[in-house]
């Protein structure tokens, strides 16, 4: 038997505003983490953090069955918006 088309629906919109307030989350983290650049001297791009982030990545695409090319994409555009947002904190 199939649900319900509406339900299924109401599901994904429901998973969509989780995945919503987690990028909030690590956002929130990455400003954390540029106050901690700032106060370290530290650059705010760490590329060898960045291609942990992207393995991370590909490593859940195997894991999850999803294609390796979506999560590659999705944690450049995570990646994007957290140097960006830690760009914010030092201005």
């Amino acid at each position: 038997m199939t649900r319900d088309l509406g339900l299924l629906r109401a599901d994904i919109e429901r998973i969509d505003g989780e995945i919503a307030e987690l990028i909030e989350r690590r956002m929130e983290l990455a400003e954390e983490v540029a106050r901690t650049k700032i106060a370290e001297g530290l650059p705010i791009v760490n590329e060898q953090a960045e291609r942990k982030v992207r393995d991370r990545y590909r490593e859940a695409a195997a894991k999850y069955g999803i294609r390796t090319e979506t999560m590659e994409s999705i944690a450049g555009l995570l990646i994007s918006e957290a140097v960006w947002r830690e760009e914010r904190v030092t201005r």
